[in-house]
């Protein structure tokens, strides 16, 4: 695998940036449920590719999917987690984008991460207006 470093080392074109980058993000939504910290890093690296390749577009949907990622991991990591209006708040800023970005999976990710943190009347609007029409991996 390349690192970001040996990337800028290579000439590459527009296409295989766009390639390169679309790659990463690829594998970074493959085991965004199993590993975060790599899905930060390869949402990063897909992040750089789409900025070579000035694929604004691109970069946006990328960069939300990782603001989601991150945003996940630091939920996972804190202890205790974050006040409930400050989860709420921007969880519902990410979910918007990602919704946005047509980024659904990780939508979905995003709304499950959540969902325990919530009180049960936001954790029963989240699942009856969002949760119960965005896909399911299995039915892919």
């Amino acid at each position: 695998r390349n690192s970001t470093d040996d990337i800028e080392k290579m000439v590459m074109t527009r296409d295989e940036w766009v390639a390169t980058g679309i790659d990463n993000a690829e594998m970074a939504e493959e085991i965004a449920n199993t590993d975060l910290a790599q899905a930060e890093v390869l949402l990063d690296k897909a992040i750089y590719c789409f900025e070579q390749a000035k694929e604004n577009i691109l970069g946006s949907k990328a960069r939300t999917h990782c603001s989601s990622i991150r945003f996940r991991l630091e939920l996972l990591l804190s202890d205790p987690p974050p006040p409930i209006t400050q989860v709420e708040s921007r969880a519902s800023w990410l979910i918007e984008r990602l919704l946005a970005e047509n980024l659904l999976f990780e939508s979905r990710n995003l709304c499950s991460t959540v969902l325990p943190l919530l009180t049960s009347y936001t954790k029963d609007q989240l699942e009856q207006l969002i949760l119960r029409k965005l896909p399911r991996k299995d039915q892919y």
